[in-house]
């Protein structure tokens, strides 16, 4: 009954941090048991399995949803591992470090600094209200998730979080415009991976309305993190 418990529990784990990583090389072996064996979990002072420094970020489209790519070099929270030390001030940073729980190797993967700011523009006259080069801040919306309250909260999400921000176990989800978007929010931002049919992806970026005239538009994206700002172009028709 207990075995049973525990492998329910590592299923939820999975379930709420997102998908294990591919890159992980190495894990904390003074932990194996029968069911590190069968799971993969490990026992972990670290909520927050890895944290990923952003050196560049690239708009993909899939099924007409637009996501946020985010890669750059990870720091990962197990002990024997090469990147631990880096990963420890980010841990203690944030005040991750008394979880001592069981985690899944590569889950729970959030951006390690806070997004300071996020803008987008056009190259085509958007709308009357929005010309070729203007920021379209104010009907960009960006849909992502934190870790951070959760973590702050030692380990569970606060009772007198507003009722129109959605909970979602060890998350809460925002979705706001993009000149609304700062470091008071965007902390600890979950780095979804794509999965087919675009299940659980995050960040998103969604358009609040729709162009003035249908056809091939081209846009830019910076986003502010750690005092660096990331830009990138995709363009996408609308019909």
């Amino acid at each position: 009954m207990k075995k049973s418990l525990f492998l329910a529990f590592v299923a939820f784990a999975l379930w709420s941090c997102g998908d294990s990583s591919n890159d992980l090389d190495a894990t904390d072996d003074t932990r194996h048991d029968e069911e590190y064996l069968e799971t993969g979990a490990i026992l972990s002072d670290y909520f927050i399995t890895n944290y990923l420094v952003a050196s560049k970020v690239e708009v993909k489209e899939q099924g007409g949803e637009f996501y946020l790519e985010v890669s750059g070099d990870r720091y990962y929270t197990y002990k024997d591992h090469p990147t631990y030390e880096k990963a420890k001030k980010f841990a203690e940073l944030y005040g991750d470090t008394s979880f001592k729980g069981y985690i899944i190797p590569g889950s729970c993967h959030p951006l390690a600094y806070p997004i300071d700011k996020m803008t987008i523009s056009c190259g085509n006259d958007y709308d009357a209200e929005h010309p070729a080069g203007e920021p379209l801040d104010d009907i960009v919306k960006l849909e992502f998730e934190t870790f951070y309250e959760y973590v702050k909260n030692g380990y569970e999400l606060p009772s007198d979080i507003p009722s129109d921000i959605t909970k979602n176990g060890d998350t809460v989800m925002h979705l706001m415009n993009f000149e609304d978007i700062n470091a008071d929010v965007a902390t600890l931002v979950n780095l979804k991976p794509f999965k087919a049919q675009m299940i659980n992806v995050t960040p998103l970026v969604h358009f609040a309305s729709q162009p003035a005239e249908p056809g091939e538009y081209t846009f830019t994206l910076e986003m502010t993190t750690n005092g660096e700002t990331l830009k990138t172009e995709f363009t996408h028709t609308f019909e």
